[in-house]
C-alpha cells in the first residue's frame, strides 16, 4: 500500500519514540511498524523539502530572491545556421537550509525508504540536502496528472491561488510583489506559502496514484482556502478518488 504521509504527521511516524506523550503514540509506533515491515510504501511531497524547510520568517525573502538558474550552452554551427541551448531549472543556491532536526528526521524517512515526490514546477526551489537516491520514480504522465489536479485546486482558490492574490494586490509579479510588500505581510506569505505547499502535497499524491493521503490537517484554521476543507476533499475524492485518512483510520485499514 502506497501512503503520502503529510507534513503534520511524517515526523512522528519515521520517529516514534519522539511523538509527544499522548493517546496517539501507539497509532504511530504501528504505522512505523507497518512501514518496516514493508506493508506500507511511505512517500513524502517535494514541497515539504522546498517551502515549508524553510522558516516561515525567511519565506517572504526567499521568495523574493528566487529567480530559477538559467544556462546557455556554446554557440554550434549547424549549416548555415547557429544553435544554442537554453535551460532553466531550480538555483541550488536560493534554499537558506535546513534546519538540523528536519535533516535528522530525514535520515530516519530514509532509513524506512521512504521517497520523496517530484513537484514539476519550473524553477521549483531546490533543497540541497535531498539527493538522488531520495526521489521516487518520475515520468511525463505524472507531470500532466499533476497539472490537471492543481488547475482544479487553484480553481477553488486553494493551493498557490492564495499566494498569486497577494501578487495581484500589488498588481505585479510575485516576485516583484513579494519584495515591495511590507513587513505586515510576512505572516500572510507564510501562511499562503503553507496552502501552496499543501495543495501541491495533494496534487503530487494524485498524481503518483497512491493509495491513501494521510494527515491530521483539517482546516480549522484556514478556512475554505484550505484544500484540506472537506468541500475540497469532496470535490477530489469525486474528480479524482482522493482517500484522505487519519493516521488512526489508516491503523484501521489494516
Amino acid at each position: 500500500m502506497k501512503v503520502t504521509f503529510d507534513s503534520n504527521v511524517w515526523r512522528w511516524v519515521v520517529a516514534p519514540e519522539d511523538t509527544p506523550v499522548h493517546k496517539d503514540s501507539p497509532i504511530y509506533h504501528e504505522i512505523n511498524r507497518l512501514c518496516s515491515n514493508g506493508l506500507i510504501e511511505g512517500y513524502l511531497s517535494g514541497s515539504m523539502f522546498a517551502w515549508e524547510a524553510v522558516t516561515r520568517l525567511k519565506r517572504k525573502d526567499v521568495l523574493s530572491k528566487d529567480c530559477g538558474n538559467i544556462s546557455l550552452s556554446e554557440l554550434e554551427e549547424v549549416g548555415h545556421c547557429l544553435h544554442r541551448r537554453i535551460s532553466f531549472g531550480s538555483d541550488p543556491m536560493a534554499h537558506p537550509g535546513t534546519p538540523q532536526k528536519f535533516i535528522y528526521y530525514l535520515e530516519k524517512a530514509r532509513g524506512l525508504g521512504f521517497k520523496v515526490m517530484h513537484i514539476p514546477r519550473l524553477g521549483y526551489l531546490s533543497n540541497p540536502n535531498l539527493t538522488e537516491l531520495d526521489w521516487a520514480d518520475y515520468d511525463v504522465l505524472i507531470g500532466k496528472r499533476f497539472a490537471d489536479v492543481v488547475e482544479i485546486i487553484e480553481s477553488r482558490g486553494c493551493g498557490m491561488a492564495q499566494l498569486q492574490s497577494i501578487g495581484h494586490h500589488y498588481a505585479t509579479d510575485l516576485l516583484k510583489a513579494m519584495e515591495i510588500a511590507s513587513a505586515s505581510e510576512i505572516k500572510a506569505v507564510a501562511n499562503a506559502v503553507a496552502e501552496w505547499a499543501d495543495g501541491d502535497s495533494v496534487a503530487i499524491h494524485l498524481a503518483y496514484g497512491n493509495d491513501f493521503f494521510c494527515t491530521k490537517d483539517n482546516a480549522k484554521g484556514a478556512g475554505q482556502h484550505s484544500v484540506m476543507a472537506s468541500k475540497n476533499v469532496e470535490c477530489l475524492a469525486k474528480m479524482f478518488d482522493l482517500k484522505k485518512v487519519s493516521p488512526e483510520e489508516l491503523v484501521c485499514a489494516f
